[in-house]
């Protein structure tokens, strides 16, 4: 299991296709049926043999939460707790604290799991939990999952409680080769390309996270290169059954395949029809916990779950958990039938007065822009804000020069007001707390910067201080102020015709307001750059009339010019909207890839050069 790889490996196909603890205790073993190969041994581990009734769970303020909600929801009134888990190392502490505080079931859905730190630590979590009596299930993308047969070898038999699943395994294998890959771009592209983007975590039908965040390093605040700023939301209530439904849709469909009948997996386990020794746990891929141990620390301390999770969790009424089915991938038509995007589509259209978007990739569908369009027209007061990645941000350089190439358009054409997220923004100290201990410097120097934090909380982030990046992985919208969207769907083609996503509806405005909050406070002048069109010249008419002409050529943009650049809030200037009158006394113009290297620049110039094309395989 990788993520960067996978993400390439991805990327790849997606090219390729269109364009043509440890074993402690003492272990038991029982038997399961194998399609092939004889009998599947796994360990029945026992760690609670004298508690059935709670498995030795942990006690959990958020249970109790769970229970009050249920309790508000027998008199028809369907009640929720809902907690906005935006901290990276407190997203993690509620996870591990949800599993340790299971006592029938837990259910995982996840596009991307990888092997790393947190990845490892996960699983060994979830084997506990197993051992304690607890069904875990996992649903895994295959592609985005893939290339660890090893430990997909000891998921197979890490427990008789712990089943693993992969969504369309390429070549039925954890594995494939590169040719095994390239023949299913080809000769299978609608499928190989459509993969599970969903996210949900599912604790006793009684807790829910779901949002943007894979299981991996980068997701979590505790990856020394390059971090994501991401959302999820916990909820506790009764879509937490919603939420498990959808997973049995998952888990029956044909479209996922056991772990232990993967090929190579099978391989492994099996030779002349009888099982081979492997070794049971998943601790024993990672040992190595010290990167996570200050979060691990606080996740069974009920004071600090209480104070950050239970007493911050809003009191919400009206909410809705909308996952696309697992056929939507089987065909174009199939893809018209996203449940997620007719959702978002049909709220975007119902806007009154105020619209914000945050997406790591903004890349508008031609049917989400003409929607747009349709509104500014029908409704021109509607605030129509989004908050997406900057070059020096995104992890995706190829969604990023399309998007390029198209934001001219997209200022041109609505009243959109983007702000691009910087790869160091001002705020990084407090954006991901973990940030000093990444940092690359000595501990003396660490030292140093943290004494300088204690006496000034908002100090900003120094060039003085090298570190991890930042780019930014939410999925948000929020309408009017008071309806809320977060899951897993990106604004871009490829969740809106092909992955499937799941989406929470929130209709509350308190929490709503939060949300916008916490939005607002990336989109800050010190977090991101105000994209905004340049100031008229001499040489404007000329350079739209060339640029237009060229847009139009089939293949190849031989003038790719864009009317449209970055720009910074001066200091003392007022943090202004692009359509006021006063926005260039306020902001200056910094070019058009701020703070990146040669290297992304040129990439992003080859891209959008080449834009029209790429359009149309997006």
């Amino acid at each position: 299991m990788q993520t960067r790889a996978g993400r390439r490996r991805a990327g790849f196909i997606f090219v390729v296709g269109l364009c043509f603890a440890s074993i402690a205790c003492s272990s038991i073993l029982v038997r399961h049926p194998g399609k092939r190969g004889g009998d599947l041994e796994r360990d029945a581990t026992n760690t609670c043999p004298n508690s059935p009734a709670d498995r030795c769970a942990l006690d959990s303020p958020l249970m109790k939460l769970a229970d009050r909600a249920a309790l508000a929801s027998r008199d028809g009134e369907r009640a929720h707790y809902a907690t906005i888990l935006d901290d990276g190392t407190d997203a993690l502490r509620a996870r591990v604290h949800a599993i340790r505080a299971a006592r029938r079931s837990i259910e995982i859905q996840v596009f991307i799991w990888t092997a790393d730190t947190v990845g490892a630590a996960m699983l060994g979590e979830l084997q506990e939990a197993a051992r304690r009596g607890v069904k875990v299930r996992l649903i895994l993308d295959q592609l985005a999952s893939s290339g660890d047969i090893d430990l997909a070898t000891v998921l197979a038999v890490a427990h008789e409680n712990l089943e693993v699943r992969y969504y369309r395994p390429v070549a039925k294998k954890i594995d494939a080769s590169w040719l095994e890959y390239i023949w299913s771009a080809v000769h299978r592209t609608w499928r190989t390309q459509q993969r599970m983007h969903n996210k949900i975590f599912v604790v006793d039908d009684r807790l829910l996270i779901a949002g943007g965040r894979n299981i991996a390093d980068e997701y979590y605040d505790v990856h020394p290169e390059f971090n994501f700023i991401d959302r999820d939301v916990l909820l506790a209530g009764p879509v937490a059954a919603r939420a498990r439904e959808s997973f049995e849709e998952y888990w029956r469909s044909d479209k996922v395949v056991p772990v232990h009948e993967l090929h190579d997996v099978r391989l492994r386990l099996f030779k002349d029809g009888k099982q081979l020794p492997v070794a049971s746990s998943v601790r024993a891929f990672r040992n190595d916990f010290k990167s996570v141990e200050h979060i691990m620390e606080r996740v069974e301390d009920r004071a600090y779950i209480q104070k950050v999770f239970a007493d911050r969790a809003y009191r919400v009424g009206d909410v809705a958990f909308i996952a696309d089915l697992p056929e939507k991938g089987d065909s174009n038509e199939s893809a018209e039938e996203s449940g997620t995007l007719r959702e978002i589509q049909t709220r975007l259209a119902g806007a009154q007065s105020s619209i914000l978007i945050q997406t790591p990739y903004l890349l508008l569908t031609e049917e989400n822009l003409e929607g747009l369009q349709q509104l500014n027209r029908e409704r021109p007061g509607v605030r129509v804000r989004a908050s997406t990645n900057s070059l020096s941000a995104t992890d995706n350089l190829l969604v990023y020069g399309v998007y390029y190439k198209l934001r001219t358009e997209y200022l041109d054409t609505t009243n959109i007001e983007i702000r691009e997220f910087k790869g160091r923004p001002r705020d990084g100290l407090r954006l991901n707390r973990n940030y000093i201990a990444l940092a690359r410097a000595t501990p003396a120097e660490k030292d140093e910067w943290r004494r300088k934090l204690r006496e000034n909380p908002d100090l900003p982030l120094s060039p003085d201080l090298p570190g991890p990046g930042f780019g930014m992985h939410a999925k948000s919208i929020v309408i009017d102020e008071r309806s809320v969207m977060i899951g897993s769907h990106n604004f871009d083609p490829r969740s809106t015709a092909i992955n499937n996503e799941v989406l929470i509806t929130i209709e509350d405005a308190d929490f709503a307001r939060a949300v916008v909050r916490s939005v607002e406070k990336h989109m800050d002048p010190g977090n991101s750059w105000a994209i905004a069109p340049k100031a008229h010249n001499a040489l404007t008419p000329a350079n739209e009339c060339l640029g237009s002409a060229s847009r139009s050529l089939p293949v190849f943009d031989v003038y790719p010019w864009t009317g449209s650049a970055s720009f910074q809030k001066i200091s003392g200037g007022e943090d202004l909207s692009r359509s006021d009158p006063a926005f260039y006394e306020n902001f200056e113009n910094v070019g058009q890839y701020p703070d990146t290297g040669l290297l992304a620049r040129a990439g992003t110039w080859l891209v959008s050069a080449f834009g029209v094309l790429l359009i149309h395989l997006l």
